[in-house]
């Protein structure tokens, strides 16, 4: 019974480490180093879930860490 127990600890807590979130932040510049503002940001396969650069061309989203960042900008 014990080592029952032990397997389904161990994996209920593999589960929980790889599921984590991470927050990724950066700033977005055009090869000039000047900031985009409004770029979108989403993460790839998930409607609705995303976000846009502030007028300093910075970012923030949390995701899982193995998701794919989509970004477009229109200008």
């Amino acid at each position: 019974m014990r080592k029952i127990v032990f397997i389904f600890l161990l994996t209920f807590t593999m589960g929980n480490l790889l599921a984590q979130d991470v927050e990724v932040t950066g700033t977005i510049t055009d090869p000039t180093n000047t900031p985009l503002p409004a770029v979108s940001i989403t993460i790839k396969d998930q409607a609705g879930l995303g976000t846009s650069s502030n007028a300093d061309g910075q970012y923030k989203i949390k995701t899982d860490a193995y998701s794919i960042l989509v970004f477009s900008f229109v200008g």
